[in-house]
């Protein structure tokens, strides 16, 4: 039995140097509740439309 050759693509690696964020401390609490309310409100109005876009096709 011969077995499937298989290639490997090295890359090297590369940093990305990202932003300080400059939001206040403060601030955090409220933020990640914002993005928590719009990812749920994103889900709830997006997974009913994907389960009916599906039985459609």
């Amino acid at each position: 039995m011969d077995l499937p050759l298989v290639a490997t693509v090295t890359v090297p690696l590369r940093f990305v140097v990202l932003p300080r964020s400059q939001v206040a401390a403060h601030r955090l609490g409220a933020i990640r509740r914002d993005w928590a309310l719009s990812t749920a409100a994103s889900l709830l109005v997006l997974a009913p439309v994907v389960a009916v876009g599906s039985t459609l096709v």
